[in-house]
């Protein structure tokens, strides 16, 4: 595998040298979103293929060596789309990576190329959601809904993802924290189509909304329908080799000791916490494995793996994630009382990010704190 991906990337390298013309990329290859063969030629699919093995790899500063040899190379021969796209998709790379100065950097201004608009929206709206910037995130997957065909095609093709699946799920992930349940019930019959298989997703984007969904039931408490949601997630992904796995089992890890099924909950956290050296992406489903021992009792533990979390999520600048490792720092150190100041400052924080759930915590837990 290795030997394909490094072949596939020296030849991309050696395409990227050769461009000569405006609309290398177009007409863009039709592939199902989740297709990865590394066998595949052509000018669009290379470049698709090698960044997702890449990424696959946490090959990161190697995808940017390449991104940036594209970007100079467009620039030079005159391809405005070609620019653009490298320049959304270094963008991402940093996101994934924290390797940005300013957090404004990730939204500020729009895509200069209409080719591209949608795939700058759904890509803004996740960083948005890390950011804690729920609303934003919302507007912009809502813009990405309303794209034309071209545009949601693009976007499509460089995401990897059903952007229909794709969409509903980073909305649950925003209503996670944020109160806003517009459209939810359109949203919630087409989550019970994608369940039931009455809507052909592929895997990796059916995985991603029923775990997004489940986690989401799983914060409002309501079990079952969490439960539901997840084992769907565990069975549209590729199993217990899937990517995806650690995150799911940390919420299945959750979901079963609320429902009082001990053996379960704890083989589901030892599963995902064996996860932990190979994780990817943001770092909120870290967060799970710490309520897990928090409710055990294993306070060091849980300790340990907060303020982990914390350091990370500040190297990352992945703000939302960062304030839920401090709350649970504080909790565990019996620091969320009425007479904390630190205590009164993450509340401000969290409010000032709309992070209806959080500041709910902080308060719950001042309520049941010793007089």
């Amino acid at each position: 595998m290795g030997d394909i991906r490094l072949d596939a990337g020296i030849e991309l390298a050696e395409r990227i040298e050769r461009l000569d013309r405006a609309g290398a990329l177009f007409p863009l290859p039709g592939v199902a979103p989740g297709d990865r063969d590394r066998r595949a030629r052509g000018f669009a699919l290379l470049l698709r293929n090698v960044r997702f093995e890449l990424l696959r790899q946490r090959e990161y500063a190697a995808l940017d060596r390449l991104l940036e040899r594209m970007a100079a190379r467009a620039r030079v021969i005159g391809d405005h789309d070609l620019a653009e796209l490298a320049r959304l998709l270094l963008r991402h790379n940093r996101w994934l990576t924290g390797r940005f100065e300013h957090t404004d950097d990730l939204l500020a201004g729009a895509a200069s190329s209409g080719t591209w608009a949608a795939l700058d929206d759904v890509f803004s709206s996740f960083y948005a959601n890390t950011l804690g910037w729920f609303s934003e995130s919302m507007r912009r997957l809502r813009r990405v809904e309303q794209a034309s065909a071209a545009q949601r095609r693009a976007a499509e093709f460089f995401v990897g993802l059903d952007l229909r699946l794709a969409c509903a799920a980073w909305k649950f992930w925003n209503r996670g924290e944020l109160s806003d349940y517009a459209g939810m019930h359109t949203d919630s019959g087409f989550l019970d189509d994608v369940c039931g298989r009455r809507y052909p997703g592929a895997g990796q984007s059916r995985a991603q909304l029923l775990l997004a969904a489940g986690t989401f039931y799983l914060h409002h408490r309501n079990y079952a329908l969490a439960d539901r949601y997840l084992t769907g997630s565990f069975e549209a992904s590729s199993g217990t080799g899937s990517r995806l796995y650690p995150r799911i089992a940390s919420a299945l890890a959750l979901c079963r000791h609320h429902q009082g099924d001990a053996p379960a909950s704890a083989a589901y956290f030892t599963a995902a916490s064996a996860g932990l050296p190979e994780h990817f992406g943001p770092t909120g489903w870290q967060l799970r494995l710490v309520a897990y021992q928090r409710m055990l009792g294993d306070t060091e533990g849980a300790l340990g793996h907060a303020r982990r979390i914390r350091a990370e999520t500040e190297a990352k600048h992945e703000v939302v994630h960062n304030i839920w490792a401090r709350i649970y720092e504080l909790d565990l150190l019996n620091e969320l009382h009425t007479s904390s100041v630190a205590a009164w400052r993450l509340l401000d924080e969290a409010a000032s990010r709309q992070m209806s759930r959080a500041c709910a915590f902080i308060v719950e837990r001042q309520r049941l704190a010793p007089a």
